[in-house]
């Protein structure tokens, strides 16, 4: 799985990026974490080996779109002077939320063997409605300024 996860990353990232460029980060993004949601929901009900690496490698490709795609979105929408302090601010808090994971997993594997997956996807649903709050209220303030 290791060796699969490493090659689907690899491919993703220049596939995320490809796709970044055409379609833009907000799309991207909102794009990615939906279709991670849905791949995170089904991935427990795969059975043979063979859609379990099918499915993990969706899992892992999409999973690339949140580590590449938030700070172009903070270079696209923030001046040079606030980038470096938005991205810090912004990976301070991806950190900080990841530390609660392992707690949440345990308790949603005393709740079932595949809660934590649906928690995963609706953590990611929240995902998606944050990133809408905070372009946004960035957008309208970009308008004020212009």
């Amino acid at each position: 799985m290791i060796s699969v996860s490493t090659l689907v990353i690899a491919v993703s990232a220049l596939v995320s990026g490809g796709l970044v460029d055409r379609i833009g980060t907000r799309a991207a993004i909102l794009g990615g974490w939906s279709l991670l949601a849905i791949a995170v929901v089904i991935f427990p009900f795969g059975s043979t080996l063979l859609e379990i690496v099918i499915l993990y490698s969706i899992w892992a490709g999409l999973d690339m779109v949140d580590v590449s795609v938030p700070p172009l979105a903070i270079a696209e929408k923030y001046p040079k002077e606030k980038r470096a302090s938005v991205m810090g601010t912004y990976s301070m808090s991806v950190s900080l939320v990841s530390m609660i994971g392992p707690a949440l997993i345990s308790f949603g594997l005393l709740l079932g063997d595949n809660v934590p997956f649906y928690m995963k996807a609706i953590m990611n649903s929240v995902g998606i409605v944050f990133f809408i709050i905070a372009t946004r209220q960035t957008q309208s303030n970009d308008e004020e300024i212009s």
